[in-house]
């Protein structure tokens, strides 16, 4: 005989499938849609900085209610190449056939060389150079790109592969393993007083970040255009110099840079995104998770051909905070290596709507080594920019009225 709750588990799924039942379920899950919605409309939470922006406000209770609502809706995303001599920098977005382009583009922030070093002859990648050098063509170049972007009423954000303060080293620089280099995340909790060689460091890149971004705003043809910033990423992960670190140390140098930012730097236009890795499970999406008070999105990077979460999903949507594919691509690591075909245009769009439909953005990862990863070089790109739930640019109407 079956145990009683494998009979109970039996009845019930026969009762789901009785029409009647069916409908009430489906009424039940319309209803807390309809509540969810109104909240977010009526009653939208506040961005974690007391002092944003209007407009930055605007957004964030504008993405708010994308993942809210019946009829959900994401923006469309994509990484640019900001290291690129040889191409354009929004050669992801000339390149695709139109109408519709992508309505969010993000940029490393190590890429700008007139802040940070490039690497190979020219110092170490991701370090801050001692005085930054405003006067880059490169930079320029980046710059135009993303104030006219933010012209159109479109989203900027910023990631930010920094070199390792401890230890000179770049991003990858795991130092803080070896017997010789002390590696305490603790130690840049407080940048306005940094007394230590890594804690000054870090404090010359968060002061170019500042500059950066505020050259970004005073450039730009919108007041203070609001600003995804997406620093620590992939923080589950063993990679970069910051992840799988003490848990408590993690959210002390969050904090930090949060509060100098906002506080000593008066960035007021920023949402703050905080991203994990759907390839590691343990620790998961969530415990790296810092004062959720000072996190606006939680996301997730995917690489993988069925843009599986590792869990992220179901576990971020208990924090209350708006949800994102923060960067998404092909499972990495095969050989032969897997290309943007392995993840089609079509899969992504199908997929979050049918397993993620509360993701509020969705940011393609670039094509790099002809891997075709970019949204332009993968098939029917215009079935996902033109799809009725895709936030593209020309934007439909303002930010306050989405």
């Amino acid at each position: 005989m079956p145990p009683l709750t494998g009979l109970l588990g039996n009845v019930g799924d026969a009762l789901r499938k009785l029409p009647v039942v069916e409908s009430w379920l489906n009424d039940r899950v319309a209803s807390m849609n309809s509540w969810r919605c109104m909240a977010a409309t009526y009653f939208p939470a506040s961005p974690a900085d007391a002092n944003a922006t209007i407009g930055t406000k605007a957004v964030y209770h504008a993405l708010q209610r994308f993942g809210s609502c019946r009829n959900p809706r994401f923006v469309v995303g994509q990484a640019l190449r900001g290291f690129d001599y040889e191409n354009a920098i929004d050669e992801p977005i000339t390149s695709l056939p139109g109408p519709h382009t992508p309505a969010f583009l993000e940029v490393d922030l190590k890429d700008f060389e007139g802040y940070f070093y490039l690497g190979d002859n020219d110092g170490v990648k991701g370090q801050p150079r001692p005085v930054a050098n405003p006067s880059s063509v490169h930079d320029g170049s980046i710059f135009t790109v993303l104030r006219q972007h933010a012209a159109k009423g479109g989203l900027v954000g910023f990631c930010f592969h920094a070199g390792n303060p401890f230890s000179g080293g770049d991003v990858k620089d795991r130092a803080g393993e070896k017997p010789n280099v002390a590696l305490n995340l603790a130690e840049l909790a407080n940048p306005a007083a940094a007394t230590t060689p890594p804690s000054i460091t870090w404090r010359r890149s968060l002061d170019h970040v500042a500059q950066i971004i505020k050259r970004f705003n005073a450039e730009s043809v919108n007041a203070n255009p609001v600003v995804l910033f997406r620093p620590f990423h992939e923080c589950n992960g063993h990679w970069f110099w910051w992840g799988q670190r003490e848990q408590s140390a993690f959210t002390a140098a969050w904090q930090g840079l949060f509060n100098y930012l906002t506080g000593f730097h008066g960035l007021h236009n920023l949402l703050w995104v905080y991203s994990s890795s759907n390839t590691v499970t343990q620790p998961n999406a969530t415990f790296y998770l810092p004062n959720i008070k000072q996190v606006d999105i939680l996301g997730v990077d995917i690489y993988h051909d069925d843009l599986w979460d590792g869990g992220a999903y179901q576990l971020f949507l208990t924090k209350g905070k708006p949800f994102a594919i923060t960067e998404y691509g092909p499972t990495e690591g095969q050989v032969p290596p897997h290309t943007g075909a392995d993840l089609p245009n079509t899969e992504v769009l199908t997929t979050i709507k049918s397993k993620y439909p509360r993701t509020v953005l969705a940011t393609c990862w670039y094509t790099l080594n002809n891997n075709n990863y970019q949204i332009s070089d993968k098939p029917q790109p215009a079935v996902l920019l033109g799809d009725p739930s895709a936030v593209t640019l020309p934007l439909p109407r303002p930010w306050t009225a989405m």
